[in-house]
């Protein structure tokens, strides 16, 4: 009888150690994967043209107010940023702290990696940008899938995150990278902004010295599979190298809308830094 319950638990634990074996084998290839993506995003060279007031002297007062008041003269024109932050998603109605490490590279893509605290439980993962295909993988303890969603549906959604996300690279917004400006009222501006061959529009809201109050853009909603309003609001800003950005913000859906608050705000973060490159 011992003999017999001993083979069952030696069996047991070899399957159990296989098991773990795979995961982190598993592990370790996703972790290569978002490595290979992390460099691949690395600027060729350094930025070596600066910034000079006379590059929006063109524009309307309203957008020169902002772009002034985010790029300080001499700022190298940077195409790629790496942030740091923490913060709060939701998750399930609930509401859990992260720490998140990113790159943004425009119009390349982007990689944010965040670790959420969930109790006793551990999400890590990655959400993903890259040569056109978009990707979202998350992994209990980094080792137990969870989510991996690929396709269509996450490309295009993707795609509009990384153009949203150019609030945190205001020298990707100068006309000489091809953005179209536009004044839609005293206190909101518009760019358009091509990339993956589609054109997308950001209304920014400004006050009365340039800052940025709010960033909003039609989204493709990989759940609802149509676009949605989806923005943020902002309500602290810090410089960077140069770079004034917003460094602590409220993220979600229905952006300007009383569903915003209601239901879809799912992300809330604070920058910690920023470095450009």
């Amino acid at each position: 009888m011992a003999q017999t319950i001993l083979r069952w638990l030696i069996r047991i634990l070899g399957s159990l150690a296989s098991v773990l074996l795979v995961l982190a084998i598993r592990r370790a290839f996703f972790r290569a994967n978002m490595q290979r993506i992390w460099i691949s995003l690395a600027p060729t060279q350094p930025a070596t043209t600066a910034f000079t007031p006379s590059m929006v002297a063109d524009l309307p007062e309203p957008v020169q107010r902002y772009l002034l008041h985010a790029i300080a003269p001499g700022t190298p024109l940077a195409e790629s940023v790496d942030l740091t932050m923490h913060g709060q998603i939701k998750l399930n109605d609930q509401w859990y702290p992260f720490e998140a490490d990113q790159r943004i590279t425009l119009p390349y893509g982007f990689v944010w990696a965040p670790s959420v605290n969930m109790g006793w439980i551990s999400v890590e993962g990655a959400d993903t940008y890259a040569a056109g295909n978009g990707r979202m993988r998350f992994d209990l303890f980094g080792l137990i899938p969870l989510v991996q969603r690929t396709g269509p549906h996450i490309d295009r959604s993707a795609l509009g995150r990384l153009v949203i996300e150019s609030i945190w690279l205001p020298t990707a917004l100068l006309p000489q990278r091809g953005v179209l400006w536009q004044v839609l009222d005293a206190e909101r501006i518009a760019a358009t902004v091509m990339l993956g061959g589609v054109s997308h529009t950001l209304v920014f809201t400004i006050d009365a010295v340039g800052r940025l109050q709010s960033a909003m853009l039609e989204r493709w909603s990989s759940e609802e599979q149509c676009p949605l309003p989806f923005g943020c609001t902002i309500t602290a800003e810090q410089t960077f190298n140069g770079c004034t950005i917003p460094a602590q913000a409220q993220v979600g859906w229905y952006h300007g809308s009383p569903r915003f608050q209601s239901e879809g705000v799912f992300f809330t973060f604070v920058l910690d830094q920023a470095r450009y490159q």
